[in-house]
């Protein structure tokens, strides 16, 4: 080992005997979440290759242009970054900074989710960073839903109405 080497070891050394967890369990936690299995991949490429598979099927064009569109703007705002080092926070600022209806906010979150799950089977991230995300971090994002009660109708309105 070089000298940067073994303080770097005897830092990393403090790191995990102060957490309680030894050297191993933390690099085999690390290295799959900074290495993944497949490789890095940007989120462009990973796009492209949805897109290729969707348009492959037999899916509705109303679909694919709505994939597409969204794809878009994500690729314009995540393209070159490698979607392993997406995090939770910077695709949820993204998200409240699109300033859309609760819905559409919905829908790219959606979008992001598909993505991730696609990226998780083809091994190119761990785990999805949207996976983690509390309850009230969504009622935070989307806003709250609001549900409308079915209006209930006394035997006389029905028959009136009929």
């Amino acid at each position: 080992m070089t000298a940067e080497e073994l303080v770097a070891a005897k830092k990393a050394s403090k790191k995990h005997r102060s957490h309680k967890i030894s050297l191993n369990e933390a690099i085999d936690y690390a290295v799959p979440r900074m290495r993944p299995i497949s490789g890095k991949k940007s989120f462009s490429v990973v796009l492209d290759d949805i897109v290729s598979l969707k348009e492959k099927h037999d899916l509705r064009k109303e679909s694919l242009r709505d994939f597409r569109n969204r794809s878009q703007r994500l690729r314009d705002s995540f393209g070159d970054v490698p979607i392993s080092d997406l995090k939770p926070k910077g695709l949820t600022s993204w998200l409240n900074s699109l300033k859309l209806s609760r819905r559409s906010t919905e829908n790219f979150f959606n979008t992001l989710k598909h993505i991730m799950r696609y990226a998780i089977g083809e091994r190119y991230i761990h785990e999805s960073p949207l996976e983690g995300l509390s309850n009230i971090k969504k009622c935070m994002l989307f806003g709250i839903k609001v549900e409308k009660i079915p209006e209930t109708y006394a035997i006389n309105e029905v028959k009136a109405i009929m």
